[in-house]
């Protein structure tokens, strides 16, 4: 008897491919997202992006992802004197 009720609760059964598909979907939304990240590493520390790519790079993917968070880099024009 417990057993029957709870196949007639599961209303979605999923198959494995479907299964396949959500992870794939949810891992293209993620790198999409860390590549936004990625950039604006780039803009704020190029050098120390690149090192850390190729010495560190799990805490180089941790930085992108913390970077989605922050606020926008302002672009200053290097030709203006600095504000007072």
């Amino acid at each position: 008897m417990i057993g029957k009720s709870y196949e007639t609760l599961t209303i979605f059964k999923e198959t494995p491919l479907e299964t396949l598909l959500i992870v794939i979907v949810i891992g293209i939304v993620l790198f999409f997202l860390l590549i936004k990240g990625v950039v604006k590493t780039f803009k704020r520390q190029p050098i120390v992006a690149i090192i850390c790519i190729i010495f560190i790079f799990p805490i180089y993917l941790f930085w992108a992802f913390v970077e989605l968070f922050t606020a926008p880099i302002r672009e200053e024009v290097a030709s203006s004197p600095p504000r007072r």
